[in-house]
């Protein structure tokens, strides 16, 4: 996939999308525990399927994945 401004401007929407871009950069479609190197970590789905509120309070689309093997 070829990155510039303007690829980046259609691709990334929303918060979510953004998140999805560098995850994929990331691991390259195989998500991957970056303290045990796992490669079978699940995805916790926001109970409102969309976003989750931060510690702070206001709600963030950002992805939280947990790993199987060390948790």
């Amino acid at each position: 996939m070829e990155l510039n401004v303007l690829a980046i401007m259609d691709r990334v929407g929303t918060e979510a999308d953004a998140y999805e871009l560098l995850e994929e950069l990331r691991w390259e479609g195989n998500p991957v525990c970056p303290h045990c190197h796992a490669g079978d970590p699940y995805y916790l789905r926001p109970m409102n399927g969309e976003s989750r509120r931060t510690r702070t309070g206001s709600m963030s689309e950002r992805r939280v994945w947990k790993c199987r093997a060390c948790r």
